[in-house]
């Protein structure tokens, strides 16, 4: 694997093409910059100066058309979006409350508006590009770093609210109308949603949706229908574990993952069955299974990070024939499984915490981060350990959409790399 040298600067992010990384990069110590590199070759294609900023944390987000680059300084509540191939000058500027404070900032699927979520789940704003005014406001969400998904199709957008004491599902169309309200069985404790992807002779509706109660609640899954009325409750999973951390879909739509909280892995089949009004919706039939339940010791381990890890990690690989996964009790493991097979294939056991890790697009290839500088790589004929000279920390790893290009960032510094696939 080739690197290339070490750039300085701070939370590197990949355009969704792949084409582009960017920074932030500070010279002379006073003036602060978003830094735009080529993943082809690292070279410095654009330097946008930031208007203004200060200490405190900060985050670039890429708008999903590759177009816009929003950086989001949450210490001053304050947020630029930059047409960076037109113009250094950022093109929409918006400030907010700094008094009440702001925790993430998403990008709506068309581009064109951006939803700031405030602290202490007061609301979220909807902003447009060219507008001085929030188009939308939703109050009271549950969460302010989950409870949101946008359908596959980008035409709706639900959210989970509180409302009187209780868990609310709330659906937007693409003009921020409210269009639907979802209520859950009384009690229950909902922990996050998403959208069933779309099969055939299902496009012309509106996804079901998928809810998930917290895992020390209850291990109870909701899937509401389309038209909201009629939902399927599936549990009955207490003996493999008190409850659901996570649900993911695979890249071909068929076929979803969770993470029971007491560390088992269940993979979910999509087979035939009635678990909706199949005359309404087509999408939702499970089947579980319980994947491995290991007979061998794990040897635990704890970050060495002050602030909290965020351990839990699922992803399934491109082809949708692996997955990779990390528990919280083993944040030093990550889990390989075989979705044909339903079995662990490989349990790559580090020394330290897992930091991020990344499937390639295209073949099935694994890259892991730890806190240690070496990278490790997985396939299905074994495991590598690569050191890589240039960043000292690293953080995340992704591989670029697209092309071969692989991300390795650090706190204040990132690489790229290429692999030599005859090695492997």
């Amino acid at each position: 694997m080739e690197f290339t040298e070490g750039f300085k600067t701070v939370g590197a992010r990949l355009s969704p093409s792949g084409r582009y990384v960017a920074g932030l990069h500070r010279r002379d110590a006073v003036q602060l910059f978003v830094a735009i590199h080529s993943t082809t070759n690292g070279a410095l294609h654009y330097l946008l100066p930031v208007p203004e900023s200060g200490p405190g944390r900060r985050e670039l987000v890429w708008a999903p058309n590759n177009q816009f680059l929003l950086l989001a300084d949450y210490a001053l509540a304050r947020f630029f979006v930059w047409d960076f191939e037109t113009s250094d000058r950022p093109i929409c500027t918006v400030t907010e409350n700094v008094r009440l404070g702001v925790e993430r900032v998403l990008w709506a699927p068309d581009s064109l508006h951006f939803l700031v979520v405030l602290k202490h789940r007061i609301a979220v704003r909807i902003w447009k590009l060219d507008e001085k005014f929030p188009q939308a406001v939703i109050h009271s969400p549950k969460f302010t770093d989950r409870g949101f998904a946008f359908s596959p199709d980008d035409r709706w957008l639900a959210v989970l609210v509180r409302r009187e004491f209780e868990d609310v599902i709330i659906v937007y169309d693409s003009a921020w109308r409210v269009v639907q309200s979802v209520r859950p069985p009384e009690s229950a404790n909902l922990e996050d949603l998403i959208f069933c992807p779309f099969l055939e002779r299902t496009t012309e509706l509106r996804p079901a949706i998928i809810a998930w109660e917290a895992p020390a609640f209850s291990d109870r899954i909701f899937i509401f229908a389309p038209d909201g009325a009629s939902c399927k409750v599936i549990s009955g999973l207490a003996e493999y574990g008190s409850g659901y951390e996570k649900v993911v879909w695979s890249k071909a739509g068929w076929i979803a993952a969770a993470i029971v909280f007491k560390e088992k892995i269940v993979k979910e089949v999509n087979q035939l069955g009635n678990v909706v009004d199949r005359s309404k919706c087509k999408t939702c039939p499970f089947c579980c299974y319980l994947v491995d339940e290991s007979g061998f010791q794990l040897q635990a381990s704890r970050s060495v990070d002050t602030k909290r890890t965020p351990n839990l990690q699922i992803e399934f690989s491109n082809d949708s024939a692996y997955i990779a996964a990390v528990t919280s009790e083993y944040p030093n493991c990550v889990w390989i499984i075989n979705v044909n097979e339903l079995e662990v294939v490989a349990v790559l056991q580090q020394a330290s915490s897992v930091r991020s890790f990344s499937w390639h697009d295209v073949s099935p290839v694994l890259v892991v981060a730890t806190e240690a500088s070496n990278v490790f790589v997985w396939q299905p004929s074994g495991c590598l350990s690569i050191p890589q000279p240039a960043v000292n920390d690293p953080r995340l790893v992704r591989w670029a959409p697209g092309n071969d290009t692989l991300l390795i960032s650090g706190a204040t510094s990132f690489c790229l790399a290429v692999p030599d696939w005859a090695t492997y």
